[in-house]
């Protein structure tokens, strides 16, 4: 665009964007000027970064996040010296004041965020950053986010252009301080990475998924960190002596590399549904100051944003901490993998006392997870809290080797060994303290109060005219429930009822399974209310409610796409098509890990589909070609047996599969048998056979012509 603020779209993005910054404690509202305005046509100045080399980079982070001892890079800093005076385009307006320009682009770039070394906003005045096409913005921020030590940052902007407008009124003309250091170009779309958000394993667990029950406060402590402007950490809010919600933040000395001025940890970044892609929140904070840290148990604590309260409409909890000797008898991680969407593992054994990377004996100073029984950790998950079965914090995550598909170990810094340091925040005069629960702002005052965490099900895309609800039922309050009744309807229709009863104490959550409804085909919304705890009155009806969009397939059957990689399952990709070539679901490249197993269920109706697999270096999944211990294989099976299996490993670039599903219009075709839709086809001994006339058979699977193969 040679004039970037001819917009189409300026009044339907209005009202979108007033919601979209209205989520974010360091952000006030509004919209730039040059947004606003359709009559204006200011043109900025565009700085252009040097281009980045994103397939080498990778292959560094291939070997630098393998034992997660650093943050998880996205990004490539840029180091520049862009102020007020020596770059951009100031514009005036007729009542006097100033807007500052300054555009930044950096080719092939996901994202792209900012680290200012001097940043001050006078009062009246306003900051934005937003992308081109104004289809996401951040601000305003202004004289509110003034930190003591004069720096600033920002989150990832979607795109490889980006907009600066500096607001300032004419009765404070050059007092503003907007002094741009370091421009981070991402090579990783930190925001919608593969699977539609994710980039990690497939055995990790969303933290709305049912596995999640009862974490649901310790789920609410851990937020991501956006490290040295280019990396990715994980950290939790924790609680101390006073359960005055004070923003201390435990993450990973190992985290801390440049200035923790320059972080933006951003909280709730998860799933709405279990298995769901998208978390449309930004409730990002700006800004930490390092109070203590340490290598020996590799331990870093910090304030958020000057100590400023983070708001309770962020739902945050302060979790507790065990400084005792006692070993973990089992564990509870929390985190967000490769930058993913927050996730939760678990290991069902006892820990061991370890040194770093070691086995019994080898030291104390940090907590051994031997192996992971549910989810892993990943590069992103540094920092990240580990929980006893006291859903205490014993230790964050310093490193180790597990993933989806090994038994490998973790290492957690040893929250024990770093007490003494922590103890002048945390518990003040009290560090002979053993242990403190954690603290929730959000029960305060509240007696009674049942809330609906998340709709575990029903998600996404539903085989038949049954669903089986099933949501995360928890108890705010500070009296144990006992009862609750739980309505629930389809598209806000008739509700029905389904009466609670149990025994759940303060901050516990269940998962509760509702009784099967039967719906029709199309798009729904599955909607449950909480009410009448303990047969009283809800104090709190903020939490009472969830909903989960759903899409009903009644005349579909389910078919379950089975891949196992080679050593390179990042090359792999493959979607399924219907007859009329229109893609239905699929899997882009970079996103299979290597040497793994994924199950995947689609819904899909009567007919013929083509599945298309492809492999980026050309030579399919013939891994012991290249060095590999393996090759790679697939399959896809219905309820009525294998549909096709993979044949030779080495499919080069890519091949097609034909697949029908209830074919009892084809004579002889008793299975959904990779067999072409052909009313002359006939079964024979699992073979289709089609006249020699026919000419359906290219790119199919298993069939001969007159006993002839194809």
């Amino acid at each position: 665009m040679t004039q970037i603020f001819k917009r189409k779209v300026i009044f339907i993005l209005f009202a979108a964007l007033i919601s979209f910054v209205a989520n974010a404690q360091t952000q006030y509202g509004g919209l730039p000027l040059s947004i606003q305005n359709q009559k204006i046509h200011w043109l900025p100045e565009v700085k252009t970064m040097p281009e980045v080399n994103a397939q080498s980079m990778m292959a560094e982070d291939e070997i630098n996040n393998a034992t997660k001892d650093v943050p998880f890079r996205f990004g490539k800093n840029f180091d520049v010296d862009y102020t007020l005076e020596n770059s951009g385009k100031w514009h005036k307006l007729s009542n006097g004041d100033r807007v500052w320009l300054l555009a930044i682009e950096s080719p092939g770039a996901m994202s792209i965020n900012l680290f200012f070394d001097e940043w001050y906003m006078p009062p009246g005045s306003s900051f934005y950053v937003y992308n081109e096409g104004g289809t996401q913005v951040f601000g305003a921020y202004n004289e509110l986010n003034n930190l003591a030590d004069g720096t600033f940052a920002t989150y990832p902007c979607r795109g490889e252009k980006i907009y600066i407008e500096y607001y300032e009124p004419f009765d404070y003309a050059y007092v503003g301080k907007v002094n741009l250091s370091v421009i981070t170009h991402a090579y990783r779309d930190i925001d919608e990475i593969a699977k539609g958000i994710g980039d990690s394993g497939s055995c990790n667990n969303d933290v709305v998924c049912p596995v999640s029950a009862g974490w649901s406060n310790e789920i609410r402590s851990v937020a991501m960190i956006v490290v040295s402007g280019n990396g990715i950490c994980s950290g939790a809010l924790i609680n101390n002596t006073a359960n005055d919600g004070f923003p201390y933040f435990l993450t990973a000395n190992h985290c801390i590399g440049g200035s923790v001025a320059s972080w933006v940890i951003r909280f709730n970044f998860q799933a709405t549904t279990c298995g769901g892609s998208t978390s449309q929140t930004y409730q990002t904070a700006v800004g930490t100051t390092l109070l203590a840290n340490g290598a020996a148990s590799d331990y870093a604590l910090l304030q958020i944003n000057g100590g400023v309260d983070i708001p309770n409409s962020w739902n945050p909890y302060y979790a507790g901490w065990d400084s005792s000797t006692a070993t973990p008898t089992s564990s509870c991680g929390i985190h967000h993998p490769s930058g993913d969407l927050k996730k939760i593992s678990f290991e069902n054994d006892a820990s061991q006392i370890t040194g770093y990377g070691g086995g019994v004996g080898s030291g104390t100073n940090h907590v051994r997870v031997v192996d992971w029984d549910s989810g892993t950790t990943e590069g992103g998950s540094s920092g990240s809290p580990l929980f006893n079965s006291n859903h205490r914090i014993v230790g964050q995550l310093h490193g180790g080797g597990a993933a989806c598909g090994n038994n490998a170990s973790d290492w957690y810094g040893r929250f024990f060994t770093s007490f003494p340091s922590l103890c002048a925040w945390l518990a003040p005069s009290q560090c002979g303290l053993t242990g403190l629960a954690g603290y929730d702002p959000l029960l305060s005052g509240f007696t009674l109060d049942a809330q609906i965490s998340s709709i575990s099900s029903p998600t996404g895309t539903i085989c038949g005219n049954t669903i089986s609800p099933q949501l995360i039922f928890g108890n705010a309050g500070s009296s144990t429930l006992t009862s609750a009744s739980i309505n629930y309807n389809i598209d806000g229709g008739a509700n029905s009822t389904f009466n609670w009863v149990g025994s759940l104490a303060t901050g516990a959550s269940i998962s509760v399974n509702l009784p099967n409804v039967v719906v029709t085909n199309g798009a729904h919304t599955f909607n449950a209310t909480a009410s009448s705890p303990n047969g009283g009155v809800d104090q709190n009806n903020a939490n009472n409610t969830g909903s989960s969009p759903f899409t009903a397939i009644t005349n579909g059957s389910v078919v379950t796409l089975s891949i196992t990689t080679d050593c390179w399952g990042e090359e792999v990709s493959w979607n399924i098509e219907n007859s009329s070539n229109v893609i239905l679901y699929s899997q882009a490249a970079n996103t299979l890990g290597d040497l793994a197993t994924i199950n995947s269920n689609f819904c899909l109706t009567d007919g013929c589909y083509d599945f298309n697999i492809f492999d980026s270096f050309g030579d399919g999944l013939d891994g012991t070609a290249s060095g590999c211990a393996t090759d790679g294989t697939y399959s896809m099976t219905g309820t009525g047996g294998t549909l096709f299996t993979m044949g030779n490993s080495n499919y080069g670039a890519g091949t097609t599969h034909n697949f029908c599903l209830n074919t009892s219009g084809v004579p002889g075709c008793t299975n959904p048998l990779a067999c072409n839709y052909n009313p002359a086809a006939t079964l024979d001994n699992g073979t289709c056979v089609i006249p020699a006339t026919n000419d359906q058979c290219v790119n199919s699977q298993n069939i001969v012509v007159n006993g002839g193969s194809v």
